[in-house]
């Protein structure tokens, strides 16, 4: 099987041991048909938005994960999620066990510093609004939604208004204490302009 780094396929036993967050934690042992490749992250993988193709590069270490394998006479079997009908309408997927990363959760868009602290403040927040993320990812800082089997538009647009309002006001906060180091260490009194945040 062919799974992505740092994939996650919920927590059905058969599911499990074809997860890497469970093996690359120490939680499981890495079985020998468990094949692992990277994700295909332009933001913070192995080939990012400055290489020349990074779609292509992704593809070839897949095909270099099945070569491997035919060449040792085995076989693979890529683990692939479908969507999901319910109650004779499409939900919009990904629904029950499947997973949708909502983004990550920087500090600062440049360096790519991870805001950690910062994604489980949003999780505690949308908590508060009845709404129910996790984080993930090898820094924390991805927001993952786990919507339930009967999740429909309504919900999805409920879900996407609050998320938008505590990250419009988390992006505020750490606007406003950017402002009030710059006034303090500075003799220019003038504000910082929005889009610099």
């Amino acid at each position: 099987v062919i799974t992505l780094d740092h994939a996650y396929h919920g927590h059905l036993s058969s599911l499990i041991e074809i997860s890497p967050y469970k093996f690359q934690k120490g939680k499981d042992v890495k079985k020998e048909f468990v094949h692992v490749a990277p994700a295909p992250d332009t933001y913070r993988g192995k080939y990012r938005e400055d290489h020349e193709d990074p779609a292509s590069a992704y593809a070839d270490e897949v095909k270099k994960i099945i070569d491997e394998a035919h060449n040792s006479g085995r076989k693979i079997a890529a683990f692939i999620a479908e969507s999901m009908q319910s109650c004779g309408r499409q939900i919009i997927p990904p629904a029950g066990y499947f997973q949708k990363v909502a983004e990550y959760v920087v500090k600062d868009h440049q360096q790519r510093t991870p805001a950690t602290a910062e994604a489980q403040h949003v999780i505690y927040k949308m908590k508060e609004k009845r709404v129910l993320l996790s984080a993930d990812g090898p820094h924390r800082n991805v927001l993952k939604i786990k919507p339930p089997m009967c999740f429909t538009e309504e919900d999805a647009k409920f879900m996407v208004e609050q998320l938008d309002g505590i990250l419009t006001g988390l992006e505020e906060a750490i606007g406003a204490e950017t402002e009030s180091v710059i006034s303090k260490n500075t003799p220019c009194k003038t504000k910082m302009p929005k889009e610099a945040r």
